[in-house]
């Protein structure tokens, strides 16, 4: 059995988290053969949380020393502008970040030094910023609290895997939230337990890609390549890495995995890594890519505009050394516009005007047309999703706010989830 110190010593080297972000699939025409600077970080730091929507980065806390941060920074690369939003609740970093409808969800992380795991805890925090009003909520805790955590968007719920607990032990905890119930639910451990890997979404399953295991006898980075079929709730594994990396970067890019920077160890030391590999479904294997510019562990990952986005990290997790720039990838495809907005969470799509006209089919033919908030139609869909999916009540109420006629305060259209057969959203802007 490693001893504590040994165990924190090893935790200081290597306890990177890299934080999911929104697995946006990217066909893009024309690829770069390098890595570029984009541009440098205001406020640089390690181990945030890192989010896309709607041509907007939205970096969340995160560390650059002993101490988390609670901020917000907000990147727009079209206008190349900084901005900053307002603090989370819960100053943490290692917290991972999923984009819900116009919400961003910023879930676990750890109060204390990350780089050490020491003087803090990890949290169950499930906090919520809303990017059109500025403002955060609070959602009901995870069953587990977690730092070092990643999670993925899936058919409108959150997919949360693995993590460290507080005394440092990965684990192989599965936790899945309903945001149309605010509820948490489990599902098949993963088969090994660890922390730090990175999660995509391709063609209707979950991959996770790559991480750390620590537990009483071991504290080693990962080259494994895992698979989840959520229709059977089964784990298989794919081919390995072709290097382990502790907290891998992954993105779906051109088709296929990218697995970006990390931290590894060989020839008896422990150091970042810039190199990049992806995976080729096709070809069933992994393959090198062009390198970045600078190593680093603990940044965060975005596709936006048909390119990768590397943000932020550290260059020496021992000594702490935040890397100041934003490193991209691949040409922007001229069939695609920029900025590319982040997929929403349910099908159809949710729309990113200011409102929408909803309609509504019946399964008698009728059809009923409401004029709507961009959140009024965010939450239909949510509780219709949600009610496909086996959770919530039969009907939904809708405001039908300026066709109120008559002496009444208000007026609602009470929509039965069995009598409906399609809906249509057309988004706009007042």
């Amino acid at each position: 059995m490693i001893s504590k110190i040994k165990a924190l010593w090893s935790i200081l080297i290597v306890a990177i988290v890299f934080l999911n972000m929104s697995a946006l699939e990217v066909k893009a025409e024309a690829v770069s053969d390098e890595w570029s600077i984009k541009t440098t970080i205001e406020n640089p730091k390690a181990v945030s949380a890192v989010s896309e929507l709607n041509g907007k980065i939205y970096i969340f806390g995160g560390s650059s020393g002993s101490n988390p941060y609670k901020d917000v920074q907000i990147y727009e690369p079209k206008n190349n502008i900084w901005a900053s939003g307002s603090s989370m609740p819960t100053a943490r970093s290692t917290a991972t970040s999923v984009v819900y409808g116009n919400d961003i969800y910023v879930i676990g992380g750890y109060t204390g030094n990350a780089f050490s795991w020491t003087g803090g805890s990890s949290v169950n925090n499930v906090e919520v910023y809303n990017t059109q009003t500025d403002t955060w909520s609070v959602r009901k805790a995870m069953p587990q609290a977690l730092g070092s955590l990643t999670s993925v968007l899936h058919k409108g719920k959150i997919y949360v895997f693995g993590g460290m607990t507080t005394n440092t032990r990965s684990v192989a905890t599965v936790q899945v939230y309903d945001p149309a119930s605010d509820s948490w639910s489990t599902k098949k451990p993963m088969p090994n337990t660890l922390h730090g890997s990175s999660a995509v979404v391709h063609k209707d399953k979950i991959y996770l890609v790559a991480g750390r295991h620590i537990d009483n006898n071991s504290n080693v980075s990962l080259n494994t390549f895992l698979e989840y079929d959520l229709d059977n709730d089964n784990w298989s594994t794919k081919p390995n890495l072709l290097t382990a990396r502790g907290g891998a970067q992954a993105v779906i890019y051109s088709n296929k995995v990218f697995a970006i920077a990390g931290k590894t160890e060989a020839g008896g030391r422990s150091y970042e890594l810039n190199t990049v590999e992806s995976f080729d479904f096709e070809q069933n294997k992994w393959s090198p890519e062009a390198s970045l510019k600078q190593a680093r562990s603990g940044a965060g990952t975005i596709t936006l505009g048909g390119q990768i986005y590397v943000i932020g990290g550290s260059q020496s997790t021992l000594a702490n050394s935040p890397v100041n720039t934003i490193e991209i990838f691949g040409k922007i495809d001229g069939s695609t516009p920029e900025p590319t907005p982040t997929p929403e969470p349910t099908d159809p799509s949710l729309p990113t005007g200011d409102r929408a006209i909803l309609v509504v089919t019946m399964t008698t033919g009728l059809e009923k047309e409401f004029d709507l908030s961009m959140k009024e139609v965010n939450d239909f869909i949510s509780w219709y999703e949600g009610k496909q999916a086996g959770s919530g009540s039969a009907s939904y109420a809708i405001n039908k706010h300026d066709n109120n006629k008559g002496p009444f305060s208000s007026r609602k259209d009470y929509m039965l989830y069995d009598r409906i057969l399609t809906f249509e959203v057309s988004e706009y802007s007042r």
